[in-house]
């Protein structure tokens, strides 16, 4: 993942540094990074990388991201981000299970969004669980993956995929449930 983030790293920092530079907030300029899946893994990489070079990462939103590194990588993005990370989940999603613990690990607090029903289909109906900050929570969707996902076959694929590919459906709606709960 590093490699792609690579590519674009130079016309990431250079572009932005020329933002920066011509707005009115100059260097306090807040920058917010929002990702989906492979995207979510740039923006956790691009934040970091971004913070490092001493701009104000004000928020970083990923939904339904990859692990992008171990656990020495984590433990730094955490001192420097958690505070300012919603790592969104939304129920049996798989890709977020990847690469596999224990050699990568998740940076940031998983909001796991879930429900009885399912599906998240209404705001109403989901239910979303802050889980502890280690990056994987037991309780949260590390639990699906160290008990093998239960089901398996064409339907549990589905739904794994379904829960994937619902971030433009699901996590846009609880959004400010999230932001909410975590201003709280």
């Amino acid at each position: 993942m590093w490699a792609k983030y690579a590519l674009a790293q130079s016309r990431l920092l250079h572009g932005l540094s020329n933002i920066v530079l011509r707005s009115p907030a100059g260097p306090a300029m807040e920058v917010v990074l929002v990702g989906h899946s492979t995207g979510g893994a740039l923006a956790t990489l691009a934040a970091y990388d971004l913070h490092l070079h001493g701009f104000n990462v004000a928020e970083v939103w990923t939904f339904g991201s990859p692990r992008v590194g171990d656990a020495t990588f984590a433990n730094a993005w955490n001192a420097a981000l958690s505070d300012k990370s919603f790592r969104v989940v939304n129920g049996m999603d798989g890709v977020v299970h990847y690469p596999r613990a224990p050699m990568f690990h998740h940076v940031g607090t998983e909001y796991h969004v879930s429900s009885p029903t399912g599906t998240c289909e209404y705001e109403q109906t989901c239910k979303v669980n802050r889980c502890d900050g280690s990056g994987e929570d037991d309780a949260c969707s590390a639990k699906l993956e160290k008990e093998g996902f239960g089901n398996s076959g064409v339907g549990f694929m589905r739904k794994n995929a379904l829960d994937h590919l619902a971030a433009f459906g699901v996590f846009f709606r609880v959004l400010m449930k999230i932001k909410a709960a975590a201003a709280a």
